[in-house]
């Protein structure tokens, strides 16, 4: 059997996992010219396995696999190996987010059945995972242009750089999660570094990270970030997926996507469990969680078509301690925050009220209460449609002054009265 990734760091993980039960896998890589295929389990890189299945040796040996699993299978680097894979090989493709953006093919093209093995809400109901504390700042993203589907990193690192959004950053992280273990995820380099010297200049331990490092920098990174509490590491497009710390938590998107993976998975990085810890922080600098809803909430997956979130309610972000929340909470659960009821929601309220008030009457009391209703309530029973407006206006009114009143609390033109009456109707209405 063969585990396929695209990250060394995914590699090694895959390896320390069989390791663990007595597993010792044969490592197909760049810097392994000659591993011995006639062992019983591989792991390799995907783009490594790619270059040499042109090959006769690796065609062959690839064709005789029994059981092959690609570990991040929403990506699109495995499809170039599903050409050589053999019909009587099983595949499984493992991915948190089985879901292909824009003009990907989709995974339908490779795969025969999805198996949703268990949901985000189980896995925190369960203790197998961290429950997320989201908070956030929105950002104005008109004018970022988009390229292959998600915005222009480069356009999202200038305009974050020019308005000086790492100051925030640093800022509600202190406010927020001081001297948590944090991970985040910029859009460029230049704009990861900055974002690390920000957090230097104020004493924290803060290092970067991208994949134009060396593999053994690299290592020693991630090493330092496993060993030292309180550090931070901020990164570009290398940490997205299956990197494993459990200790992280807290994970800051300074960056915007619209990638419903890449969301998932960044913020995944913190829903490790680990000793003590039972939930993480999320701090969102993007609008993500505008665009995509909450980490944890329920999805319905599809190979063939994208992801719905249907019934997904909107979010909304408390003014004292930037939490972000359902639209229709009245109280922040974190801060204690008391959101005041707009005009438009207390009359909605007393709509539903006044309709379940009247839902058993008959409609000749209702009729008889509304023609010695005020004006005011009688808009009230308009909007909720225990009567009608042309028989109110023909029943209820003797003043054209208050009719006008009326028809503009419905939000009818001035126009609309003058027109009626001009034509003959409401002959009740004196001028």
């Amino acid at each position: 059997m063969l585990i396929v990734t695209d990250r060394t760091e995914l590699l090694t993980q895959s390896g320390g996992a069989l390791s663990y039960h007595n597993i010792k896998p044969i490592e197909i890589t760049a810097t392994n010219k000659k591993p011995n295929l006639s062992e019983k389990v591989y792991t390799a890189m995907v783009e490594t396995l790619a270059r040499r299945l042109k090959t006769v040796k690796y065609a062959n040996w690839f064709n005789q696999l029994d059981l092959i699993i690609f570990d991040e299978a929403h990506k699109q680097p495995f499809n170039k190996l599903f050409p050589y894979v053999s019909e009587h090989t099983y595949v499984i493709g493992a991915t948190a987010t089985p879901h292909r953006d824009g003009n990907q093919e989709p995974l339908s093209d490779f795969y025969q059945k999805l198996i949703e093995v268990v949901k985000i809400s189980e896995l925190i109901e369960s203790g197998y995972l961290a429950k997320p504390r989201t908070f956030g700042v929105k950002m104005d993203l008109k004018g970022i242009k988009k390229r292959g589907g998600d915005y222009d990193s480069a356009q999202v690192a200038a305009m974050y750089e020019s308005r000086k959004i790492y100051l925030g950053v640093v800022k509600n992280y202190r406010k927020i999660c001081n001297g948590k273990k944090t991970l985040a995820f910029a859009s460029t380099i230049a704009s990861s570094k900055e974002l690390r010297d920000e957090f230097l200049r104020n004493g924290y331990k803060a290092k970067h990270l991208d994949s134009e490092m060396s593999a053994m920098y690299r290592r020693d990174v991630l090493n330092w970030y496993k060993e030292t509490p309180g550090a931070i590491l901020c990164n570009v497009g290398i940490l997205t997926t299956g990197f494993d710390a459990p200790s992280t938590e807290c994970v800051i998107l300074y960056r915007a996507t619209k990638s419903l993976p890449l969301y998932l998975q960044m913020c995944g990085r913190g829903a490790r469990i680990a000793q003590g810890k039972t939930e993480f922080f999320v701090l969102d600098f993007g609008n993500n969680v505008q665009e995509f809803k909450y980490w944890e909430l329920d999805r319905t997956w599809s190979l063939n078509k994208k992801e719905k979130q249907a019934g997904a309610a909107p979010i909304k972000e408390c003014p004292s301690c930037s939490a972000l929340l359902y639209a229709s909470a009245k109280e922040c659960h974190e801060c204690g925050y008391e959101f005041q009821q707009s005009e438009k929601e207390r009359e909605q309220v007393e709509l539903i009220e006044l309709t379940k008030e009247y839902q058993d009457e008959p409609k000749w009391k209702i009729l008889k209460d509304a023609e010695r209703a005020n004006l005011e309530q009688l808009v009230k029973m308009t909007k909720a449609k225990l009567i009608k407006p042309f028989w109110a206006l023909h029943k209820c009114f003797r003043s054209y002054n208050e009719a006008l009143q009326y028809t503009r609390a419905l939000g009818y033109k001035d126009g609309f009265l003058y027109h009626q009456t001009k034509t003959g109707n409401f002959k009740n209405l004196m001028q």
